[in-house]
């Protein structure tokens, strides 16, 4: 790579998108169906919006998995690699498209509980800044845990990803069953809401929303970082 002079990013990057696309159909269609089943089952049976997003975005964060996945099984990454183009270009192109994916799916998940006969929530309850925002924050961590591994590890590192937040999550249940977080799930939950609400109220609204999209910008570039640098590990 070295030797060769490598195809600018922005010209390269729609024609890697098409080639994860084309490779990945079927993956994309099936699993994308699975997701609106799901979404339409929950938005109909739900009348609360803020556990339907939260599981809502964790299932649209892994729609972009099926092409990184496959990427690594069937070989796609080796044909990326030859081309004449920087790692870093093919780390942007996935990590872009898997944004791309994401906000395509984040659409329809706030969209199919106003659809009549679906949904049983109103659209005030749905369609509100903080909701976006909440949206956000749970696309950026599962990403966090899940692209970087992936992007270097390919299947195994989704399951690698997978297994940092149960682990996360199994230590929480085991100090909220052995009384060191006090009131269990509801108290660890009703903390991190007061927690939230202090900070918003001593910065007020904008400042909150300004200091959340900074964090997130920070650790979305985290995980464009970690990926980067797996991936230019990798022998291909």
């Amino acid at each position: 790579m070295d030797t060769i002079t490598a195809i600018p990013a922005r010209s390269v990057l729609p024609l890697l998108w098409r080639k994860h696309l084309m490779l990945n159909t079927r993956g994309i269609i099936l699993y994308a169906a699975m997701i609106l089943v799901y979404l339409g089952w929950w938005a109909h049976a739900s009348d609360r919006p803020v556990p339907y997003l939260v599981m809502g975005s964790f299932m649209v964060a892994l729609l972009p998995v099926t092409i990184l996945a496959r990427e690594h099984k069937d070989g796609g990454i080796r044909l990326s690699c030859s081309l004449p183009v920087t790692r870093r270009t093919i780390v942007i192109a996935n990590l872009s498209l898997a944004l791309l994916l994401s906000v395509a799916g984040g659409i329809c998940m706030f969209g199919l509980p106003l659809i009549p006969g679906v949904g049983t929530l109103a659209a005030g309850q749905v369609l509100s800044g903080w909701n976006v925002l909440l949206v956000l924050s749970v696309l950026t961590i599962v990403s966090l845990f899940i692209y970087p591994s992936l992007t270097r590890f390919g299947p195994l590192g989704l399951m690698v990803g997978l297994a940092g937040m149960q682990i996360i999550g199994t230590v929480v249940l085991v100090l909220t069953a052995s009384g060191v977080i006090k009131g269990g799930i509801r108290g660890l939950v009703g903390w991190i809401w007061g927690t939230v609400e202090g900070v918003k109220g001593a910065l007020g609204s904008l400042g909150f929303v300004a200091v959340v999209l900074v964090v997130l910008a920070l650790v979305n570039g985290l995980t464009y970082a970690l990926s980067l640098h797996l991936f230019q590990r990798l022998e291909a």
